[in-house]
């Protein structure tokens, strides 16, 4: 993805998620895995680069794109978001963290969530936070869904999930294509059929020098 980057600067953009932390990266296997390959210096370049990574964008002037979900801050804007130093790892109970946390829930209003950090926010919230700031739907990822997408909030609440078979749980993924007249066009996709480990050692290819 960051190679995409510096091929496409202005057509390929990437926003920060909530495992993309140092914190959570020790746990959850990442720093494990750049150290078999690499060493810890590389994981401080990753945590560096995941430390700049945008919080939320904004396309057209009309869907917020956002890794996790609202903030309990009733009366927030996107302002705000500006005025958040991102450099860093999330502090819980924080707006930085709250938007890369928190989740829809069916219910108005807000409740505190399962998992142990940001809010579950309901219809009113999101209906209020579009108005609020003149958008018209959220896009946002970090649930699971069986089919790769879920539409909720009297539409304005579009999960996307681009994952199959996660963790083990066969399952579709999804992902959204917009036009310019900002139709969502949704793409469900399943994993690729398992190729296994090769029984024979590849041949060398000839270097060309």
């Amino acid at each position: 993805m960051l190679a995409l980057k510096v091929a496409f600067p202005h057509s390929f953009f990437m926003s920060r998620g909530n495992h993309e932390s140092e914190s959570v990266n020790r746990i959850y296997g990442f720093y494990e895995e750049l150290l078999r390959k690499y060493d810890a210096r590389m994981y401080s370049f990753f945590t560096q680069v995941l430390n700049c990574l945008p919080l939320a964008y904004v396309v057209q002037d009309s869907i917020f794109v956002v890794h996790g979900g609202l903030p309990e801050k009733r009366d927030f804007i996107l302002a705000d978001i500006d005025a958040v130093d991102r450099f860093c790892t999330p502090e819980n109970g924080t707006l930085m963290s709250q938007l890369l946390w928190s989740d829809p829930q069916s219910q108005n209003g807000i409740a505190p969530s399962h998992r142990g950090e940001g809010i579950l926010f309901g219809p009113d919230v999101t209906k209020a936070f579009l108005e609020r700031n003149g958008l018209q739907k959220i896009i946002r990822s970090h649930v699971w869904e069986q089919q790769g997408y879920k539409i909720e909030h009297d539409s304005a609440c579009i999960t996307i999930f681009s994952a199959p078979n996660y963790t083990g749980t066969v399952s579709s993924a999804a992902f959204i294509n917009l036009d310019k007249s900002l139709d969502l066009k949704f793409v469900q996709f399943d994993a690729a059929e398992y190729q296994g480990k090769a029984t024979k050692p590849r041949p060398a290819i000839p270097m060309m020098y």
